[in-house]
C-alpha cells in the first residue's frame, strides 16, 4: 500500500489508509505499507519520527515504511507540490535500491497523484495495481486556483488521466468523482466505494450532550477547501441573536491563524478554538457538541468529500453542510436523512438550517438517530472494507513468478 498518510496521523485519509491495511492484516494478509514520515497537518514531521529511528516498524500487524519528505515552506499548492513530489523521489529511490521490493497486488492512495506513479512503480510483473482516489487534485487546483498559469492544470489533469489509465482499477468515494474522471477520458474500471465507520467505535445509543447552552462544532482539517470563513461569519451572526450558543473550532492547519485573527478582530467571544484529539477521543469529542458543521467550498463538491462526516454520523449528530444541489454532500444529507445541507455562499440559508436545529431538540435528536442507523446499514467498516478484499482477492488470484514479491527485512 503506499498511502501517503498513514497512523499516528489522525485526521483527512490518514485513519482510513490505517484501517484498511490493519482489516487486511487481520484477515491474512501480508500488508507492506510505504508512507511518508508522519507530519500532517503540521509542515514537518512528528517529533519522535525525525531522527528516522523510527523509519521501519512493525504496527498491528503491518510493516510500516516512512520515507522522509521536504518540509512544507508554506500553505499554498507549490509547497504541496514539492512535498508530494520528495515523497516520490524518495520511495522511487527506495525502489530503486532495493530497499522497497514490489509487490504482487499494490494499492496507491490519491490524496496526490503522485501516489499513483510510485503505486505503479512497485508493482511486480504481472502483477496488480488499485488506484483509491481521495481527491481529484487536477479539479481542486481548478475550482480553488491553486495553480497558475491554468495550463498547469490542463498538464495535471493530462497525469491524472495518463496514470490512473495504466491502473487495473480506480476506486472513487462519491459517484459525482466517478462522473470528473471519465469527463477527463479516464478509461479504467471505476468502482464507488464509500467511506466507512468502525461498528467498534459506534456509541449504543444517542445520548444528549451536557446541560447548557447550544453548542456547534467544526472538527478536522483547517484548510481553503474547507470554505472554513463562513463558519467565523455564522458565530458573528449568532453572537448577536442567540447569545448563549458556542461554536468550536477544532482542528489544525494553514488557514488556522486566518480564522483566530478574523475571530479575534471581530470580537467573537462565543468562538472557541481547541487542538486536534486523538482518533480513540474523537467520538466523544463530536458527542460535546450539540450540531456538527461541516463546510464546503462550492467548488470542490464534485472532486472530495470530507470523511469526518461519517465520525459525525457515528457519534450521533446532526450535521448542517454547505455543498450545491445534487452534489454528493446534499446527496448524503438527503440519503441518510442525517443533516441539513444547504447551497455554498448562502450565508441567510446556513444560519436558518442551525437555528432551526437550536431551536429543535427533537429534530436534533432524529437526525442523530438516522445518521447511526445510517452507518449501521451502509458504511459499516465490515461492509466497505470485504469490499476491497474482494477487489484484492481478484487482483491476487495470480502466480508470483520467482521471488518479485518477498519480505523485506
Amino acid at each position: 500500500m503506499v498511502a501517503p498518510y498513514y497512523y499516528p496521523e489522525m485526521i483527512g485519509s490518514a485513519p482510513y489508509c490505517t484501517d484498511l491495511a490493519e482489516f487486511l492484516a487481520a484477515n491474512g494478509w501480508e500488508i507492506r505499507v510505504v508512507t511518508a514520515r508522519p507530519r500532517y497537518p503540521s509542515p514537518d514531521a512528528f517529533p519522535e519520527y525525525q531522527d528516522g529511528a523510527r523509519d521501519v516498524e512493525l504496527v498491528r500487524g503491518v510493516l510500516v515504511r516512512h520515507i522522509p519528505v521536504r518540509p512544507r515552506s508554506g500553505a499554498g499548492a507549490v509547497s504541496r507540490l514539492r512535498g508530494d513530489l520528495s515523497f516520490l523521489t524518495s520511495a522511487i529511490a527506495g525502489r530503486i535500491t532495493g530497499k522497497i521490493p514490489p509487490a504482487n497486488v499494490v494499492l496507491a492512495f490519491v490524496p496526490s497523484i503522485f501516489s499513483v506513479a510510485i503505486g505503479l512503480a512497485f508493482r511486480a510483473r504481472k502483477g496488480r495495481f488499485v488506484a483509491v482516489v481521495h481527491d481529484i487534485e487536477s479539479g481542486l487546483a481548478r475550482a480553488l486556483g491553486l495553480l497558475r498559469p491554468i495550463a498547469a492544470v490542463s498538464l495535471l489533469e493530462t497525469l491524472e488521466r495518463f496514470l490512473l489509465n495504466r491502473a487495473d482499477a480506480v476506486v472513487v468515494l462519491t459517484p459525482q468523482m466517478a462522473r470528473v474522471l471519465r469527463a477527463n477520458r479516464v478509461t479504467a474500471p471505476i468502482t464507488v466505494l464509500p467511506i466507512w465507520a468502525d461498528l467498534r467505535d459506534l456509541p449504543g445509543e444517542t445520548a444528549a450532550p451536557p446541560e447548557g447552552g447550544v453548542t456547534l462544532m467544526y472538527s478536522g482539517a483547517l484548510g481553503r477547501k474547507q470554505g472554513l470563513h463562513q463558519v467565523v461569519e455564522l458565530a458573528a451572526r449568532l453572537l448577536s441573536t442567540h447569545p448563549r450558543v458556542r461554536v468550536v473550532i477544532q482542528g489544525s492547519g494553514s488557514v488556522r491563524g486566518e480564522l483566530e485573527d478574523e475571530a479575534r478582530s471581530r470580537g467573537l467571544s462565543n468562538i472557541e478554538f481547541r487542538d486536534l484529539v486523538p482518533k480513540d477521543r474523537l467520538l466523544q469529542s463530536l458527542r460535546e457538541a450539540d450540531i456538527q458543521l461541516v463546510p464546503q467550498d462550492a467548488r470542490v463538491g464534485n472532486y472530495a468529500i470530507p470523511s469526518k462526516l461519517v465520525s459525525i454520523m457515528s457519534a450521533g449528530r446532526p450535521f448542517v453542510s454547505t455543498a450545491e444541489p445534487g452534489g454528493a454532500l446534499d446527496e448524503l444529507a438527503r440519503v441518510s436523512g442525517a443533516g441539513l445541507c444547504v447551497p455554498t455562499g448562502d450565508a441567510d440559508a446556513l444560519y436558518r438550517a442551525v437555528v432551526t436545529l437550536i431551536e429543535n431538540p427533537e429534530l436534533r435528536r432524529r437526525l442523530g438517530a438516522n445518521g447511526q442507523r445510517h452507518v449501521r446499514e451502509v458504511l459499516a467498516a465490515p461492509l466497505v472494507l470485504k469490499r476491497y478484499e474482494e477487489m484484492m482477492r481478484t487482483a491476487a488470484d495470480l502466480p508470483i513468478v520467482g521471488d518479485e514479491v518477498r519480505t523485506p527485512a
